[in-house]
């Protein structure tokens, strides 16, 4: 987690899932409020669940195999409310959201030989 920005409230929060980890579970009391950040690793996808504290945004990166198949909170990134923008590459969807709590299911990454 990076506390580094200016107002608004800004944080980076960048989930790994590697090795064989299946889950991961952490939070954080910060002076902004509560941080959590957790996953579960399934065969296919991983479920991500984050939570922003209030008057705080948050640039959230997921790597994953198919970005365009990331949901969060059961819709498409560009329709889940609080998402206020989404962008990504070929392994990973980043997206900003404002306070709140977002359960992300995401593909899981290809594994690289």
């Amino acid at each position: 987690m990076d506390f580094s920005a200016e107002a608004p409230k800004q944080l980076t929060i960048s989930p790994e899932v590697v090795g064989n980890i299946a889950w991961v579970r952490t939070s954080y009391n910060s002076v902004w409020g509560l941080i959590e950040s957790s996953f579960k690793r399934g065969s296919v996808d991983t479920e991500y669940e984050i939570t922003i504290p209030a008057n705080a945004t948050a640039t959230v990166t997921v790597k994953t195999s198919r970005p365009d198949a990331v949901e969060i909170n059961g819709q498409r990134p560009a329709d889940a409310a609080g998402v206020e923008r989404t962008t990504g590459g070929n392994d990973r969807i980043d997206f900003v959201a404002s306070s709140g709590r977002y359960r992300i299911v995401a593909q899981n990454p290809t594994k690289k030989e």
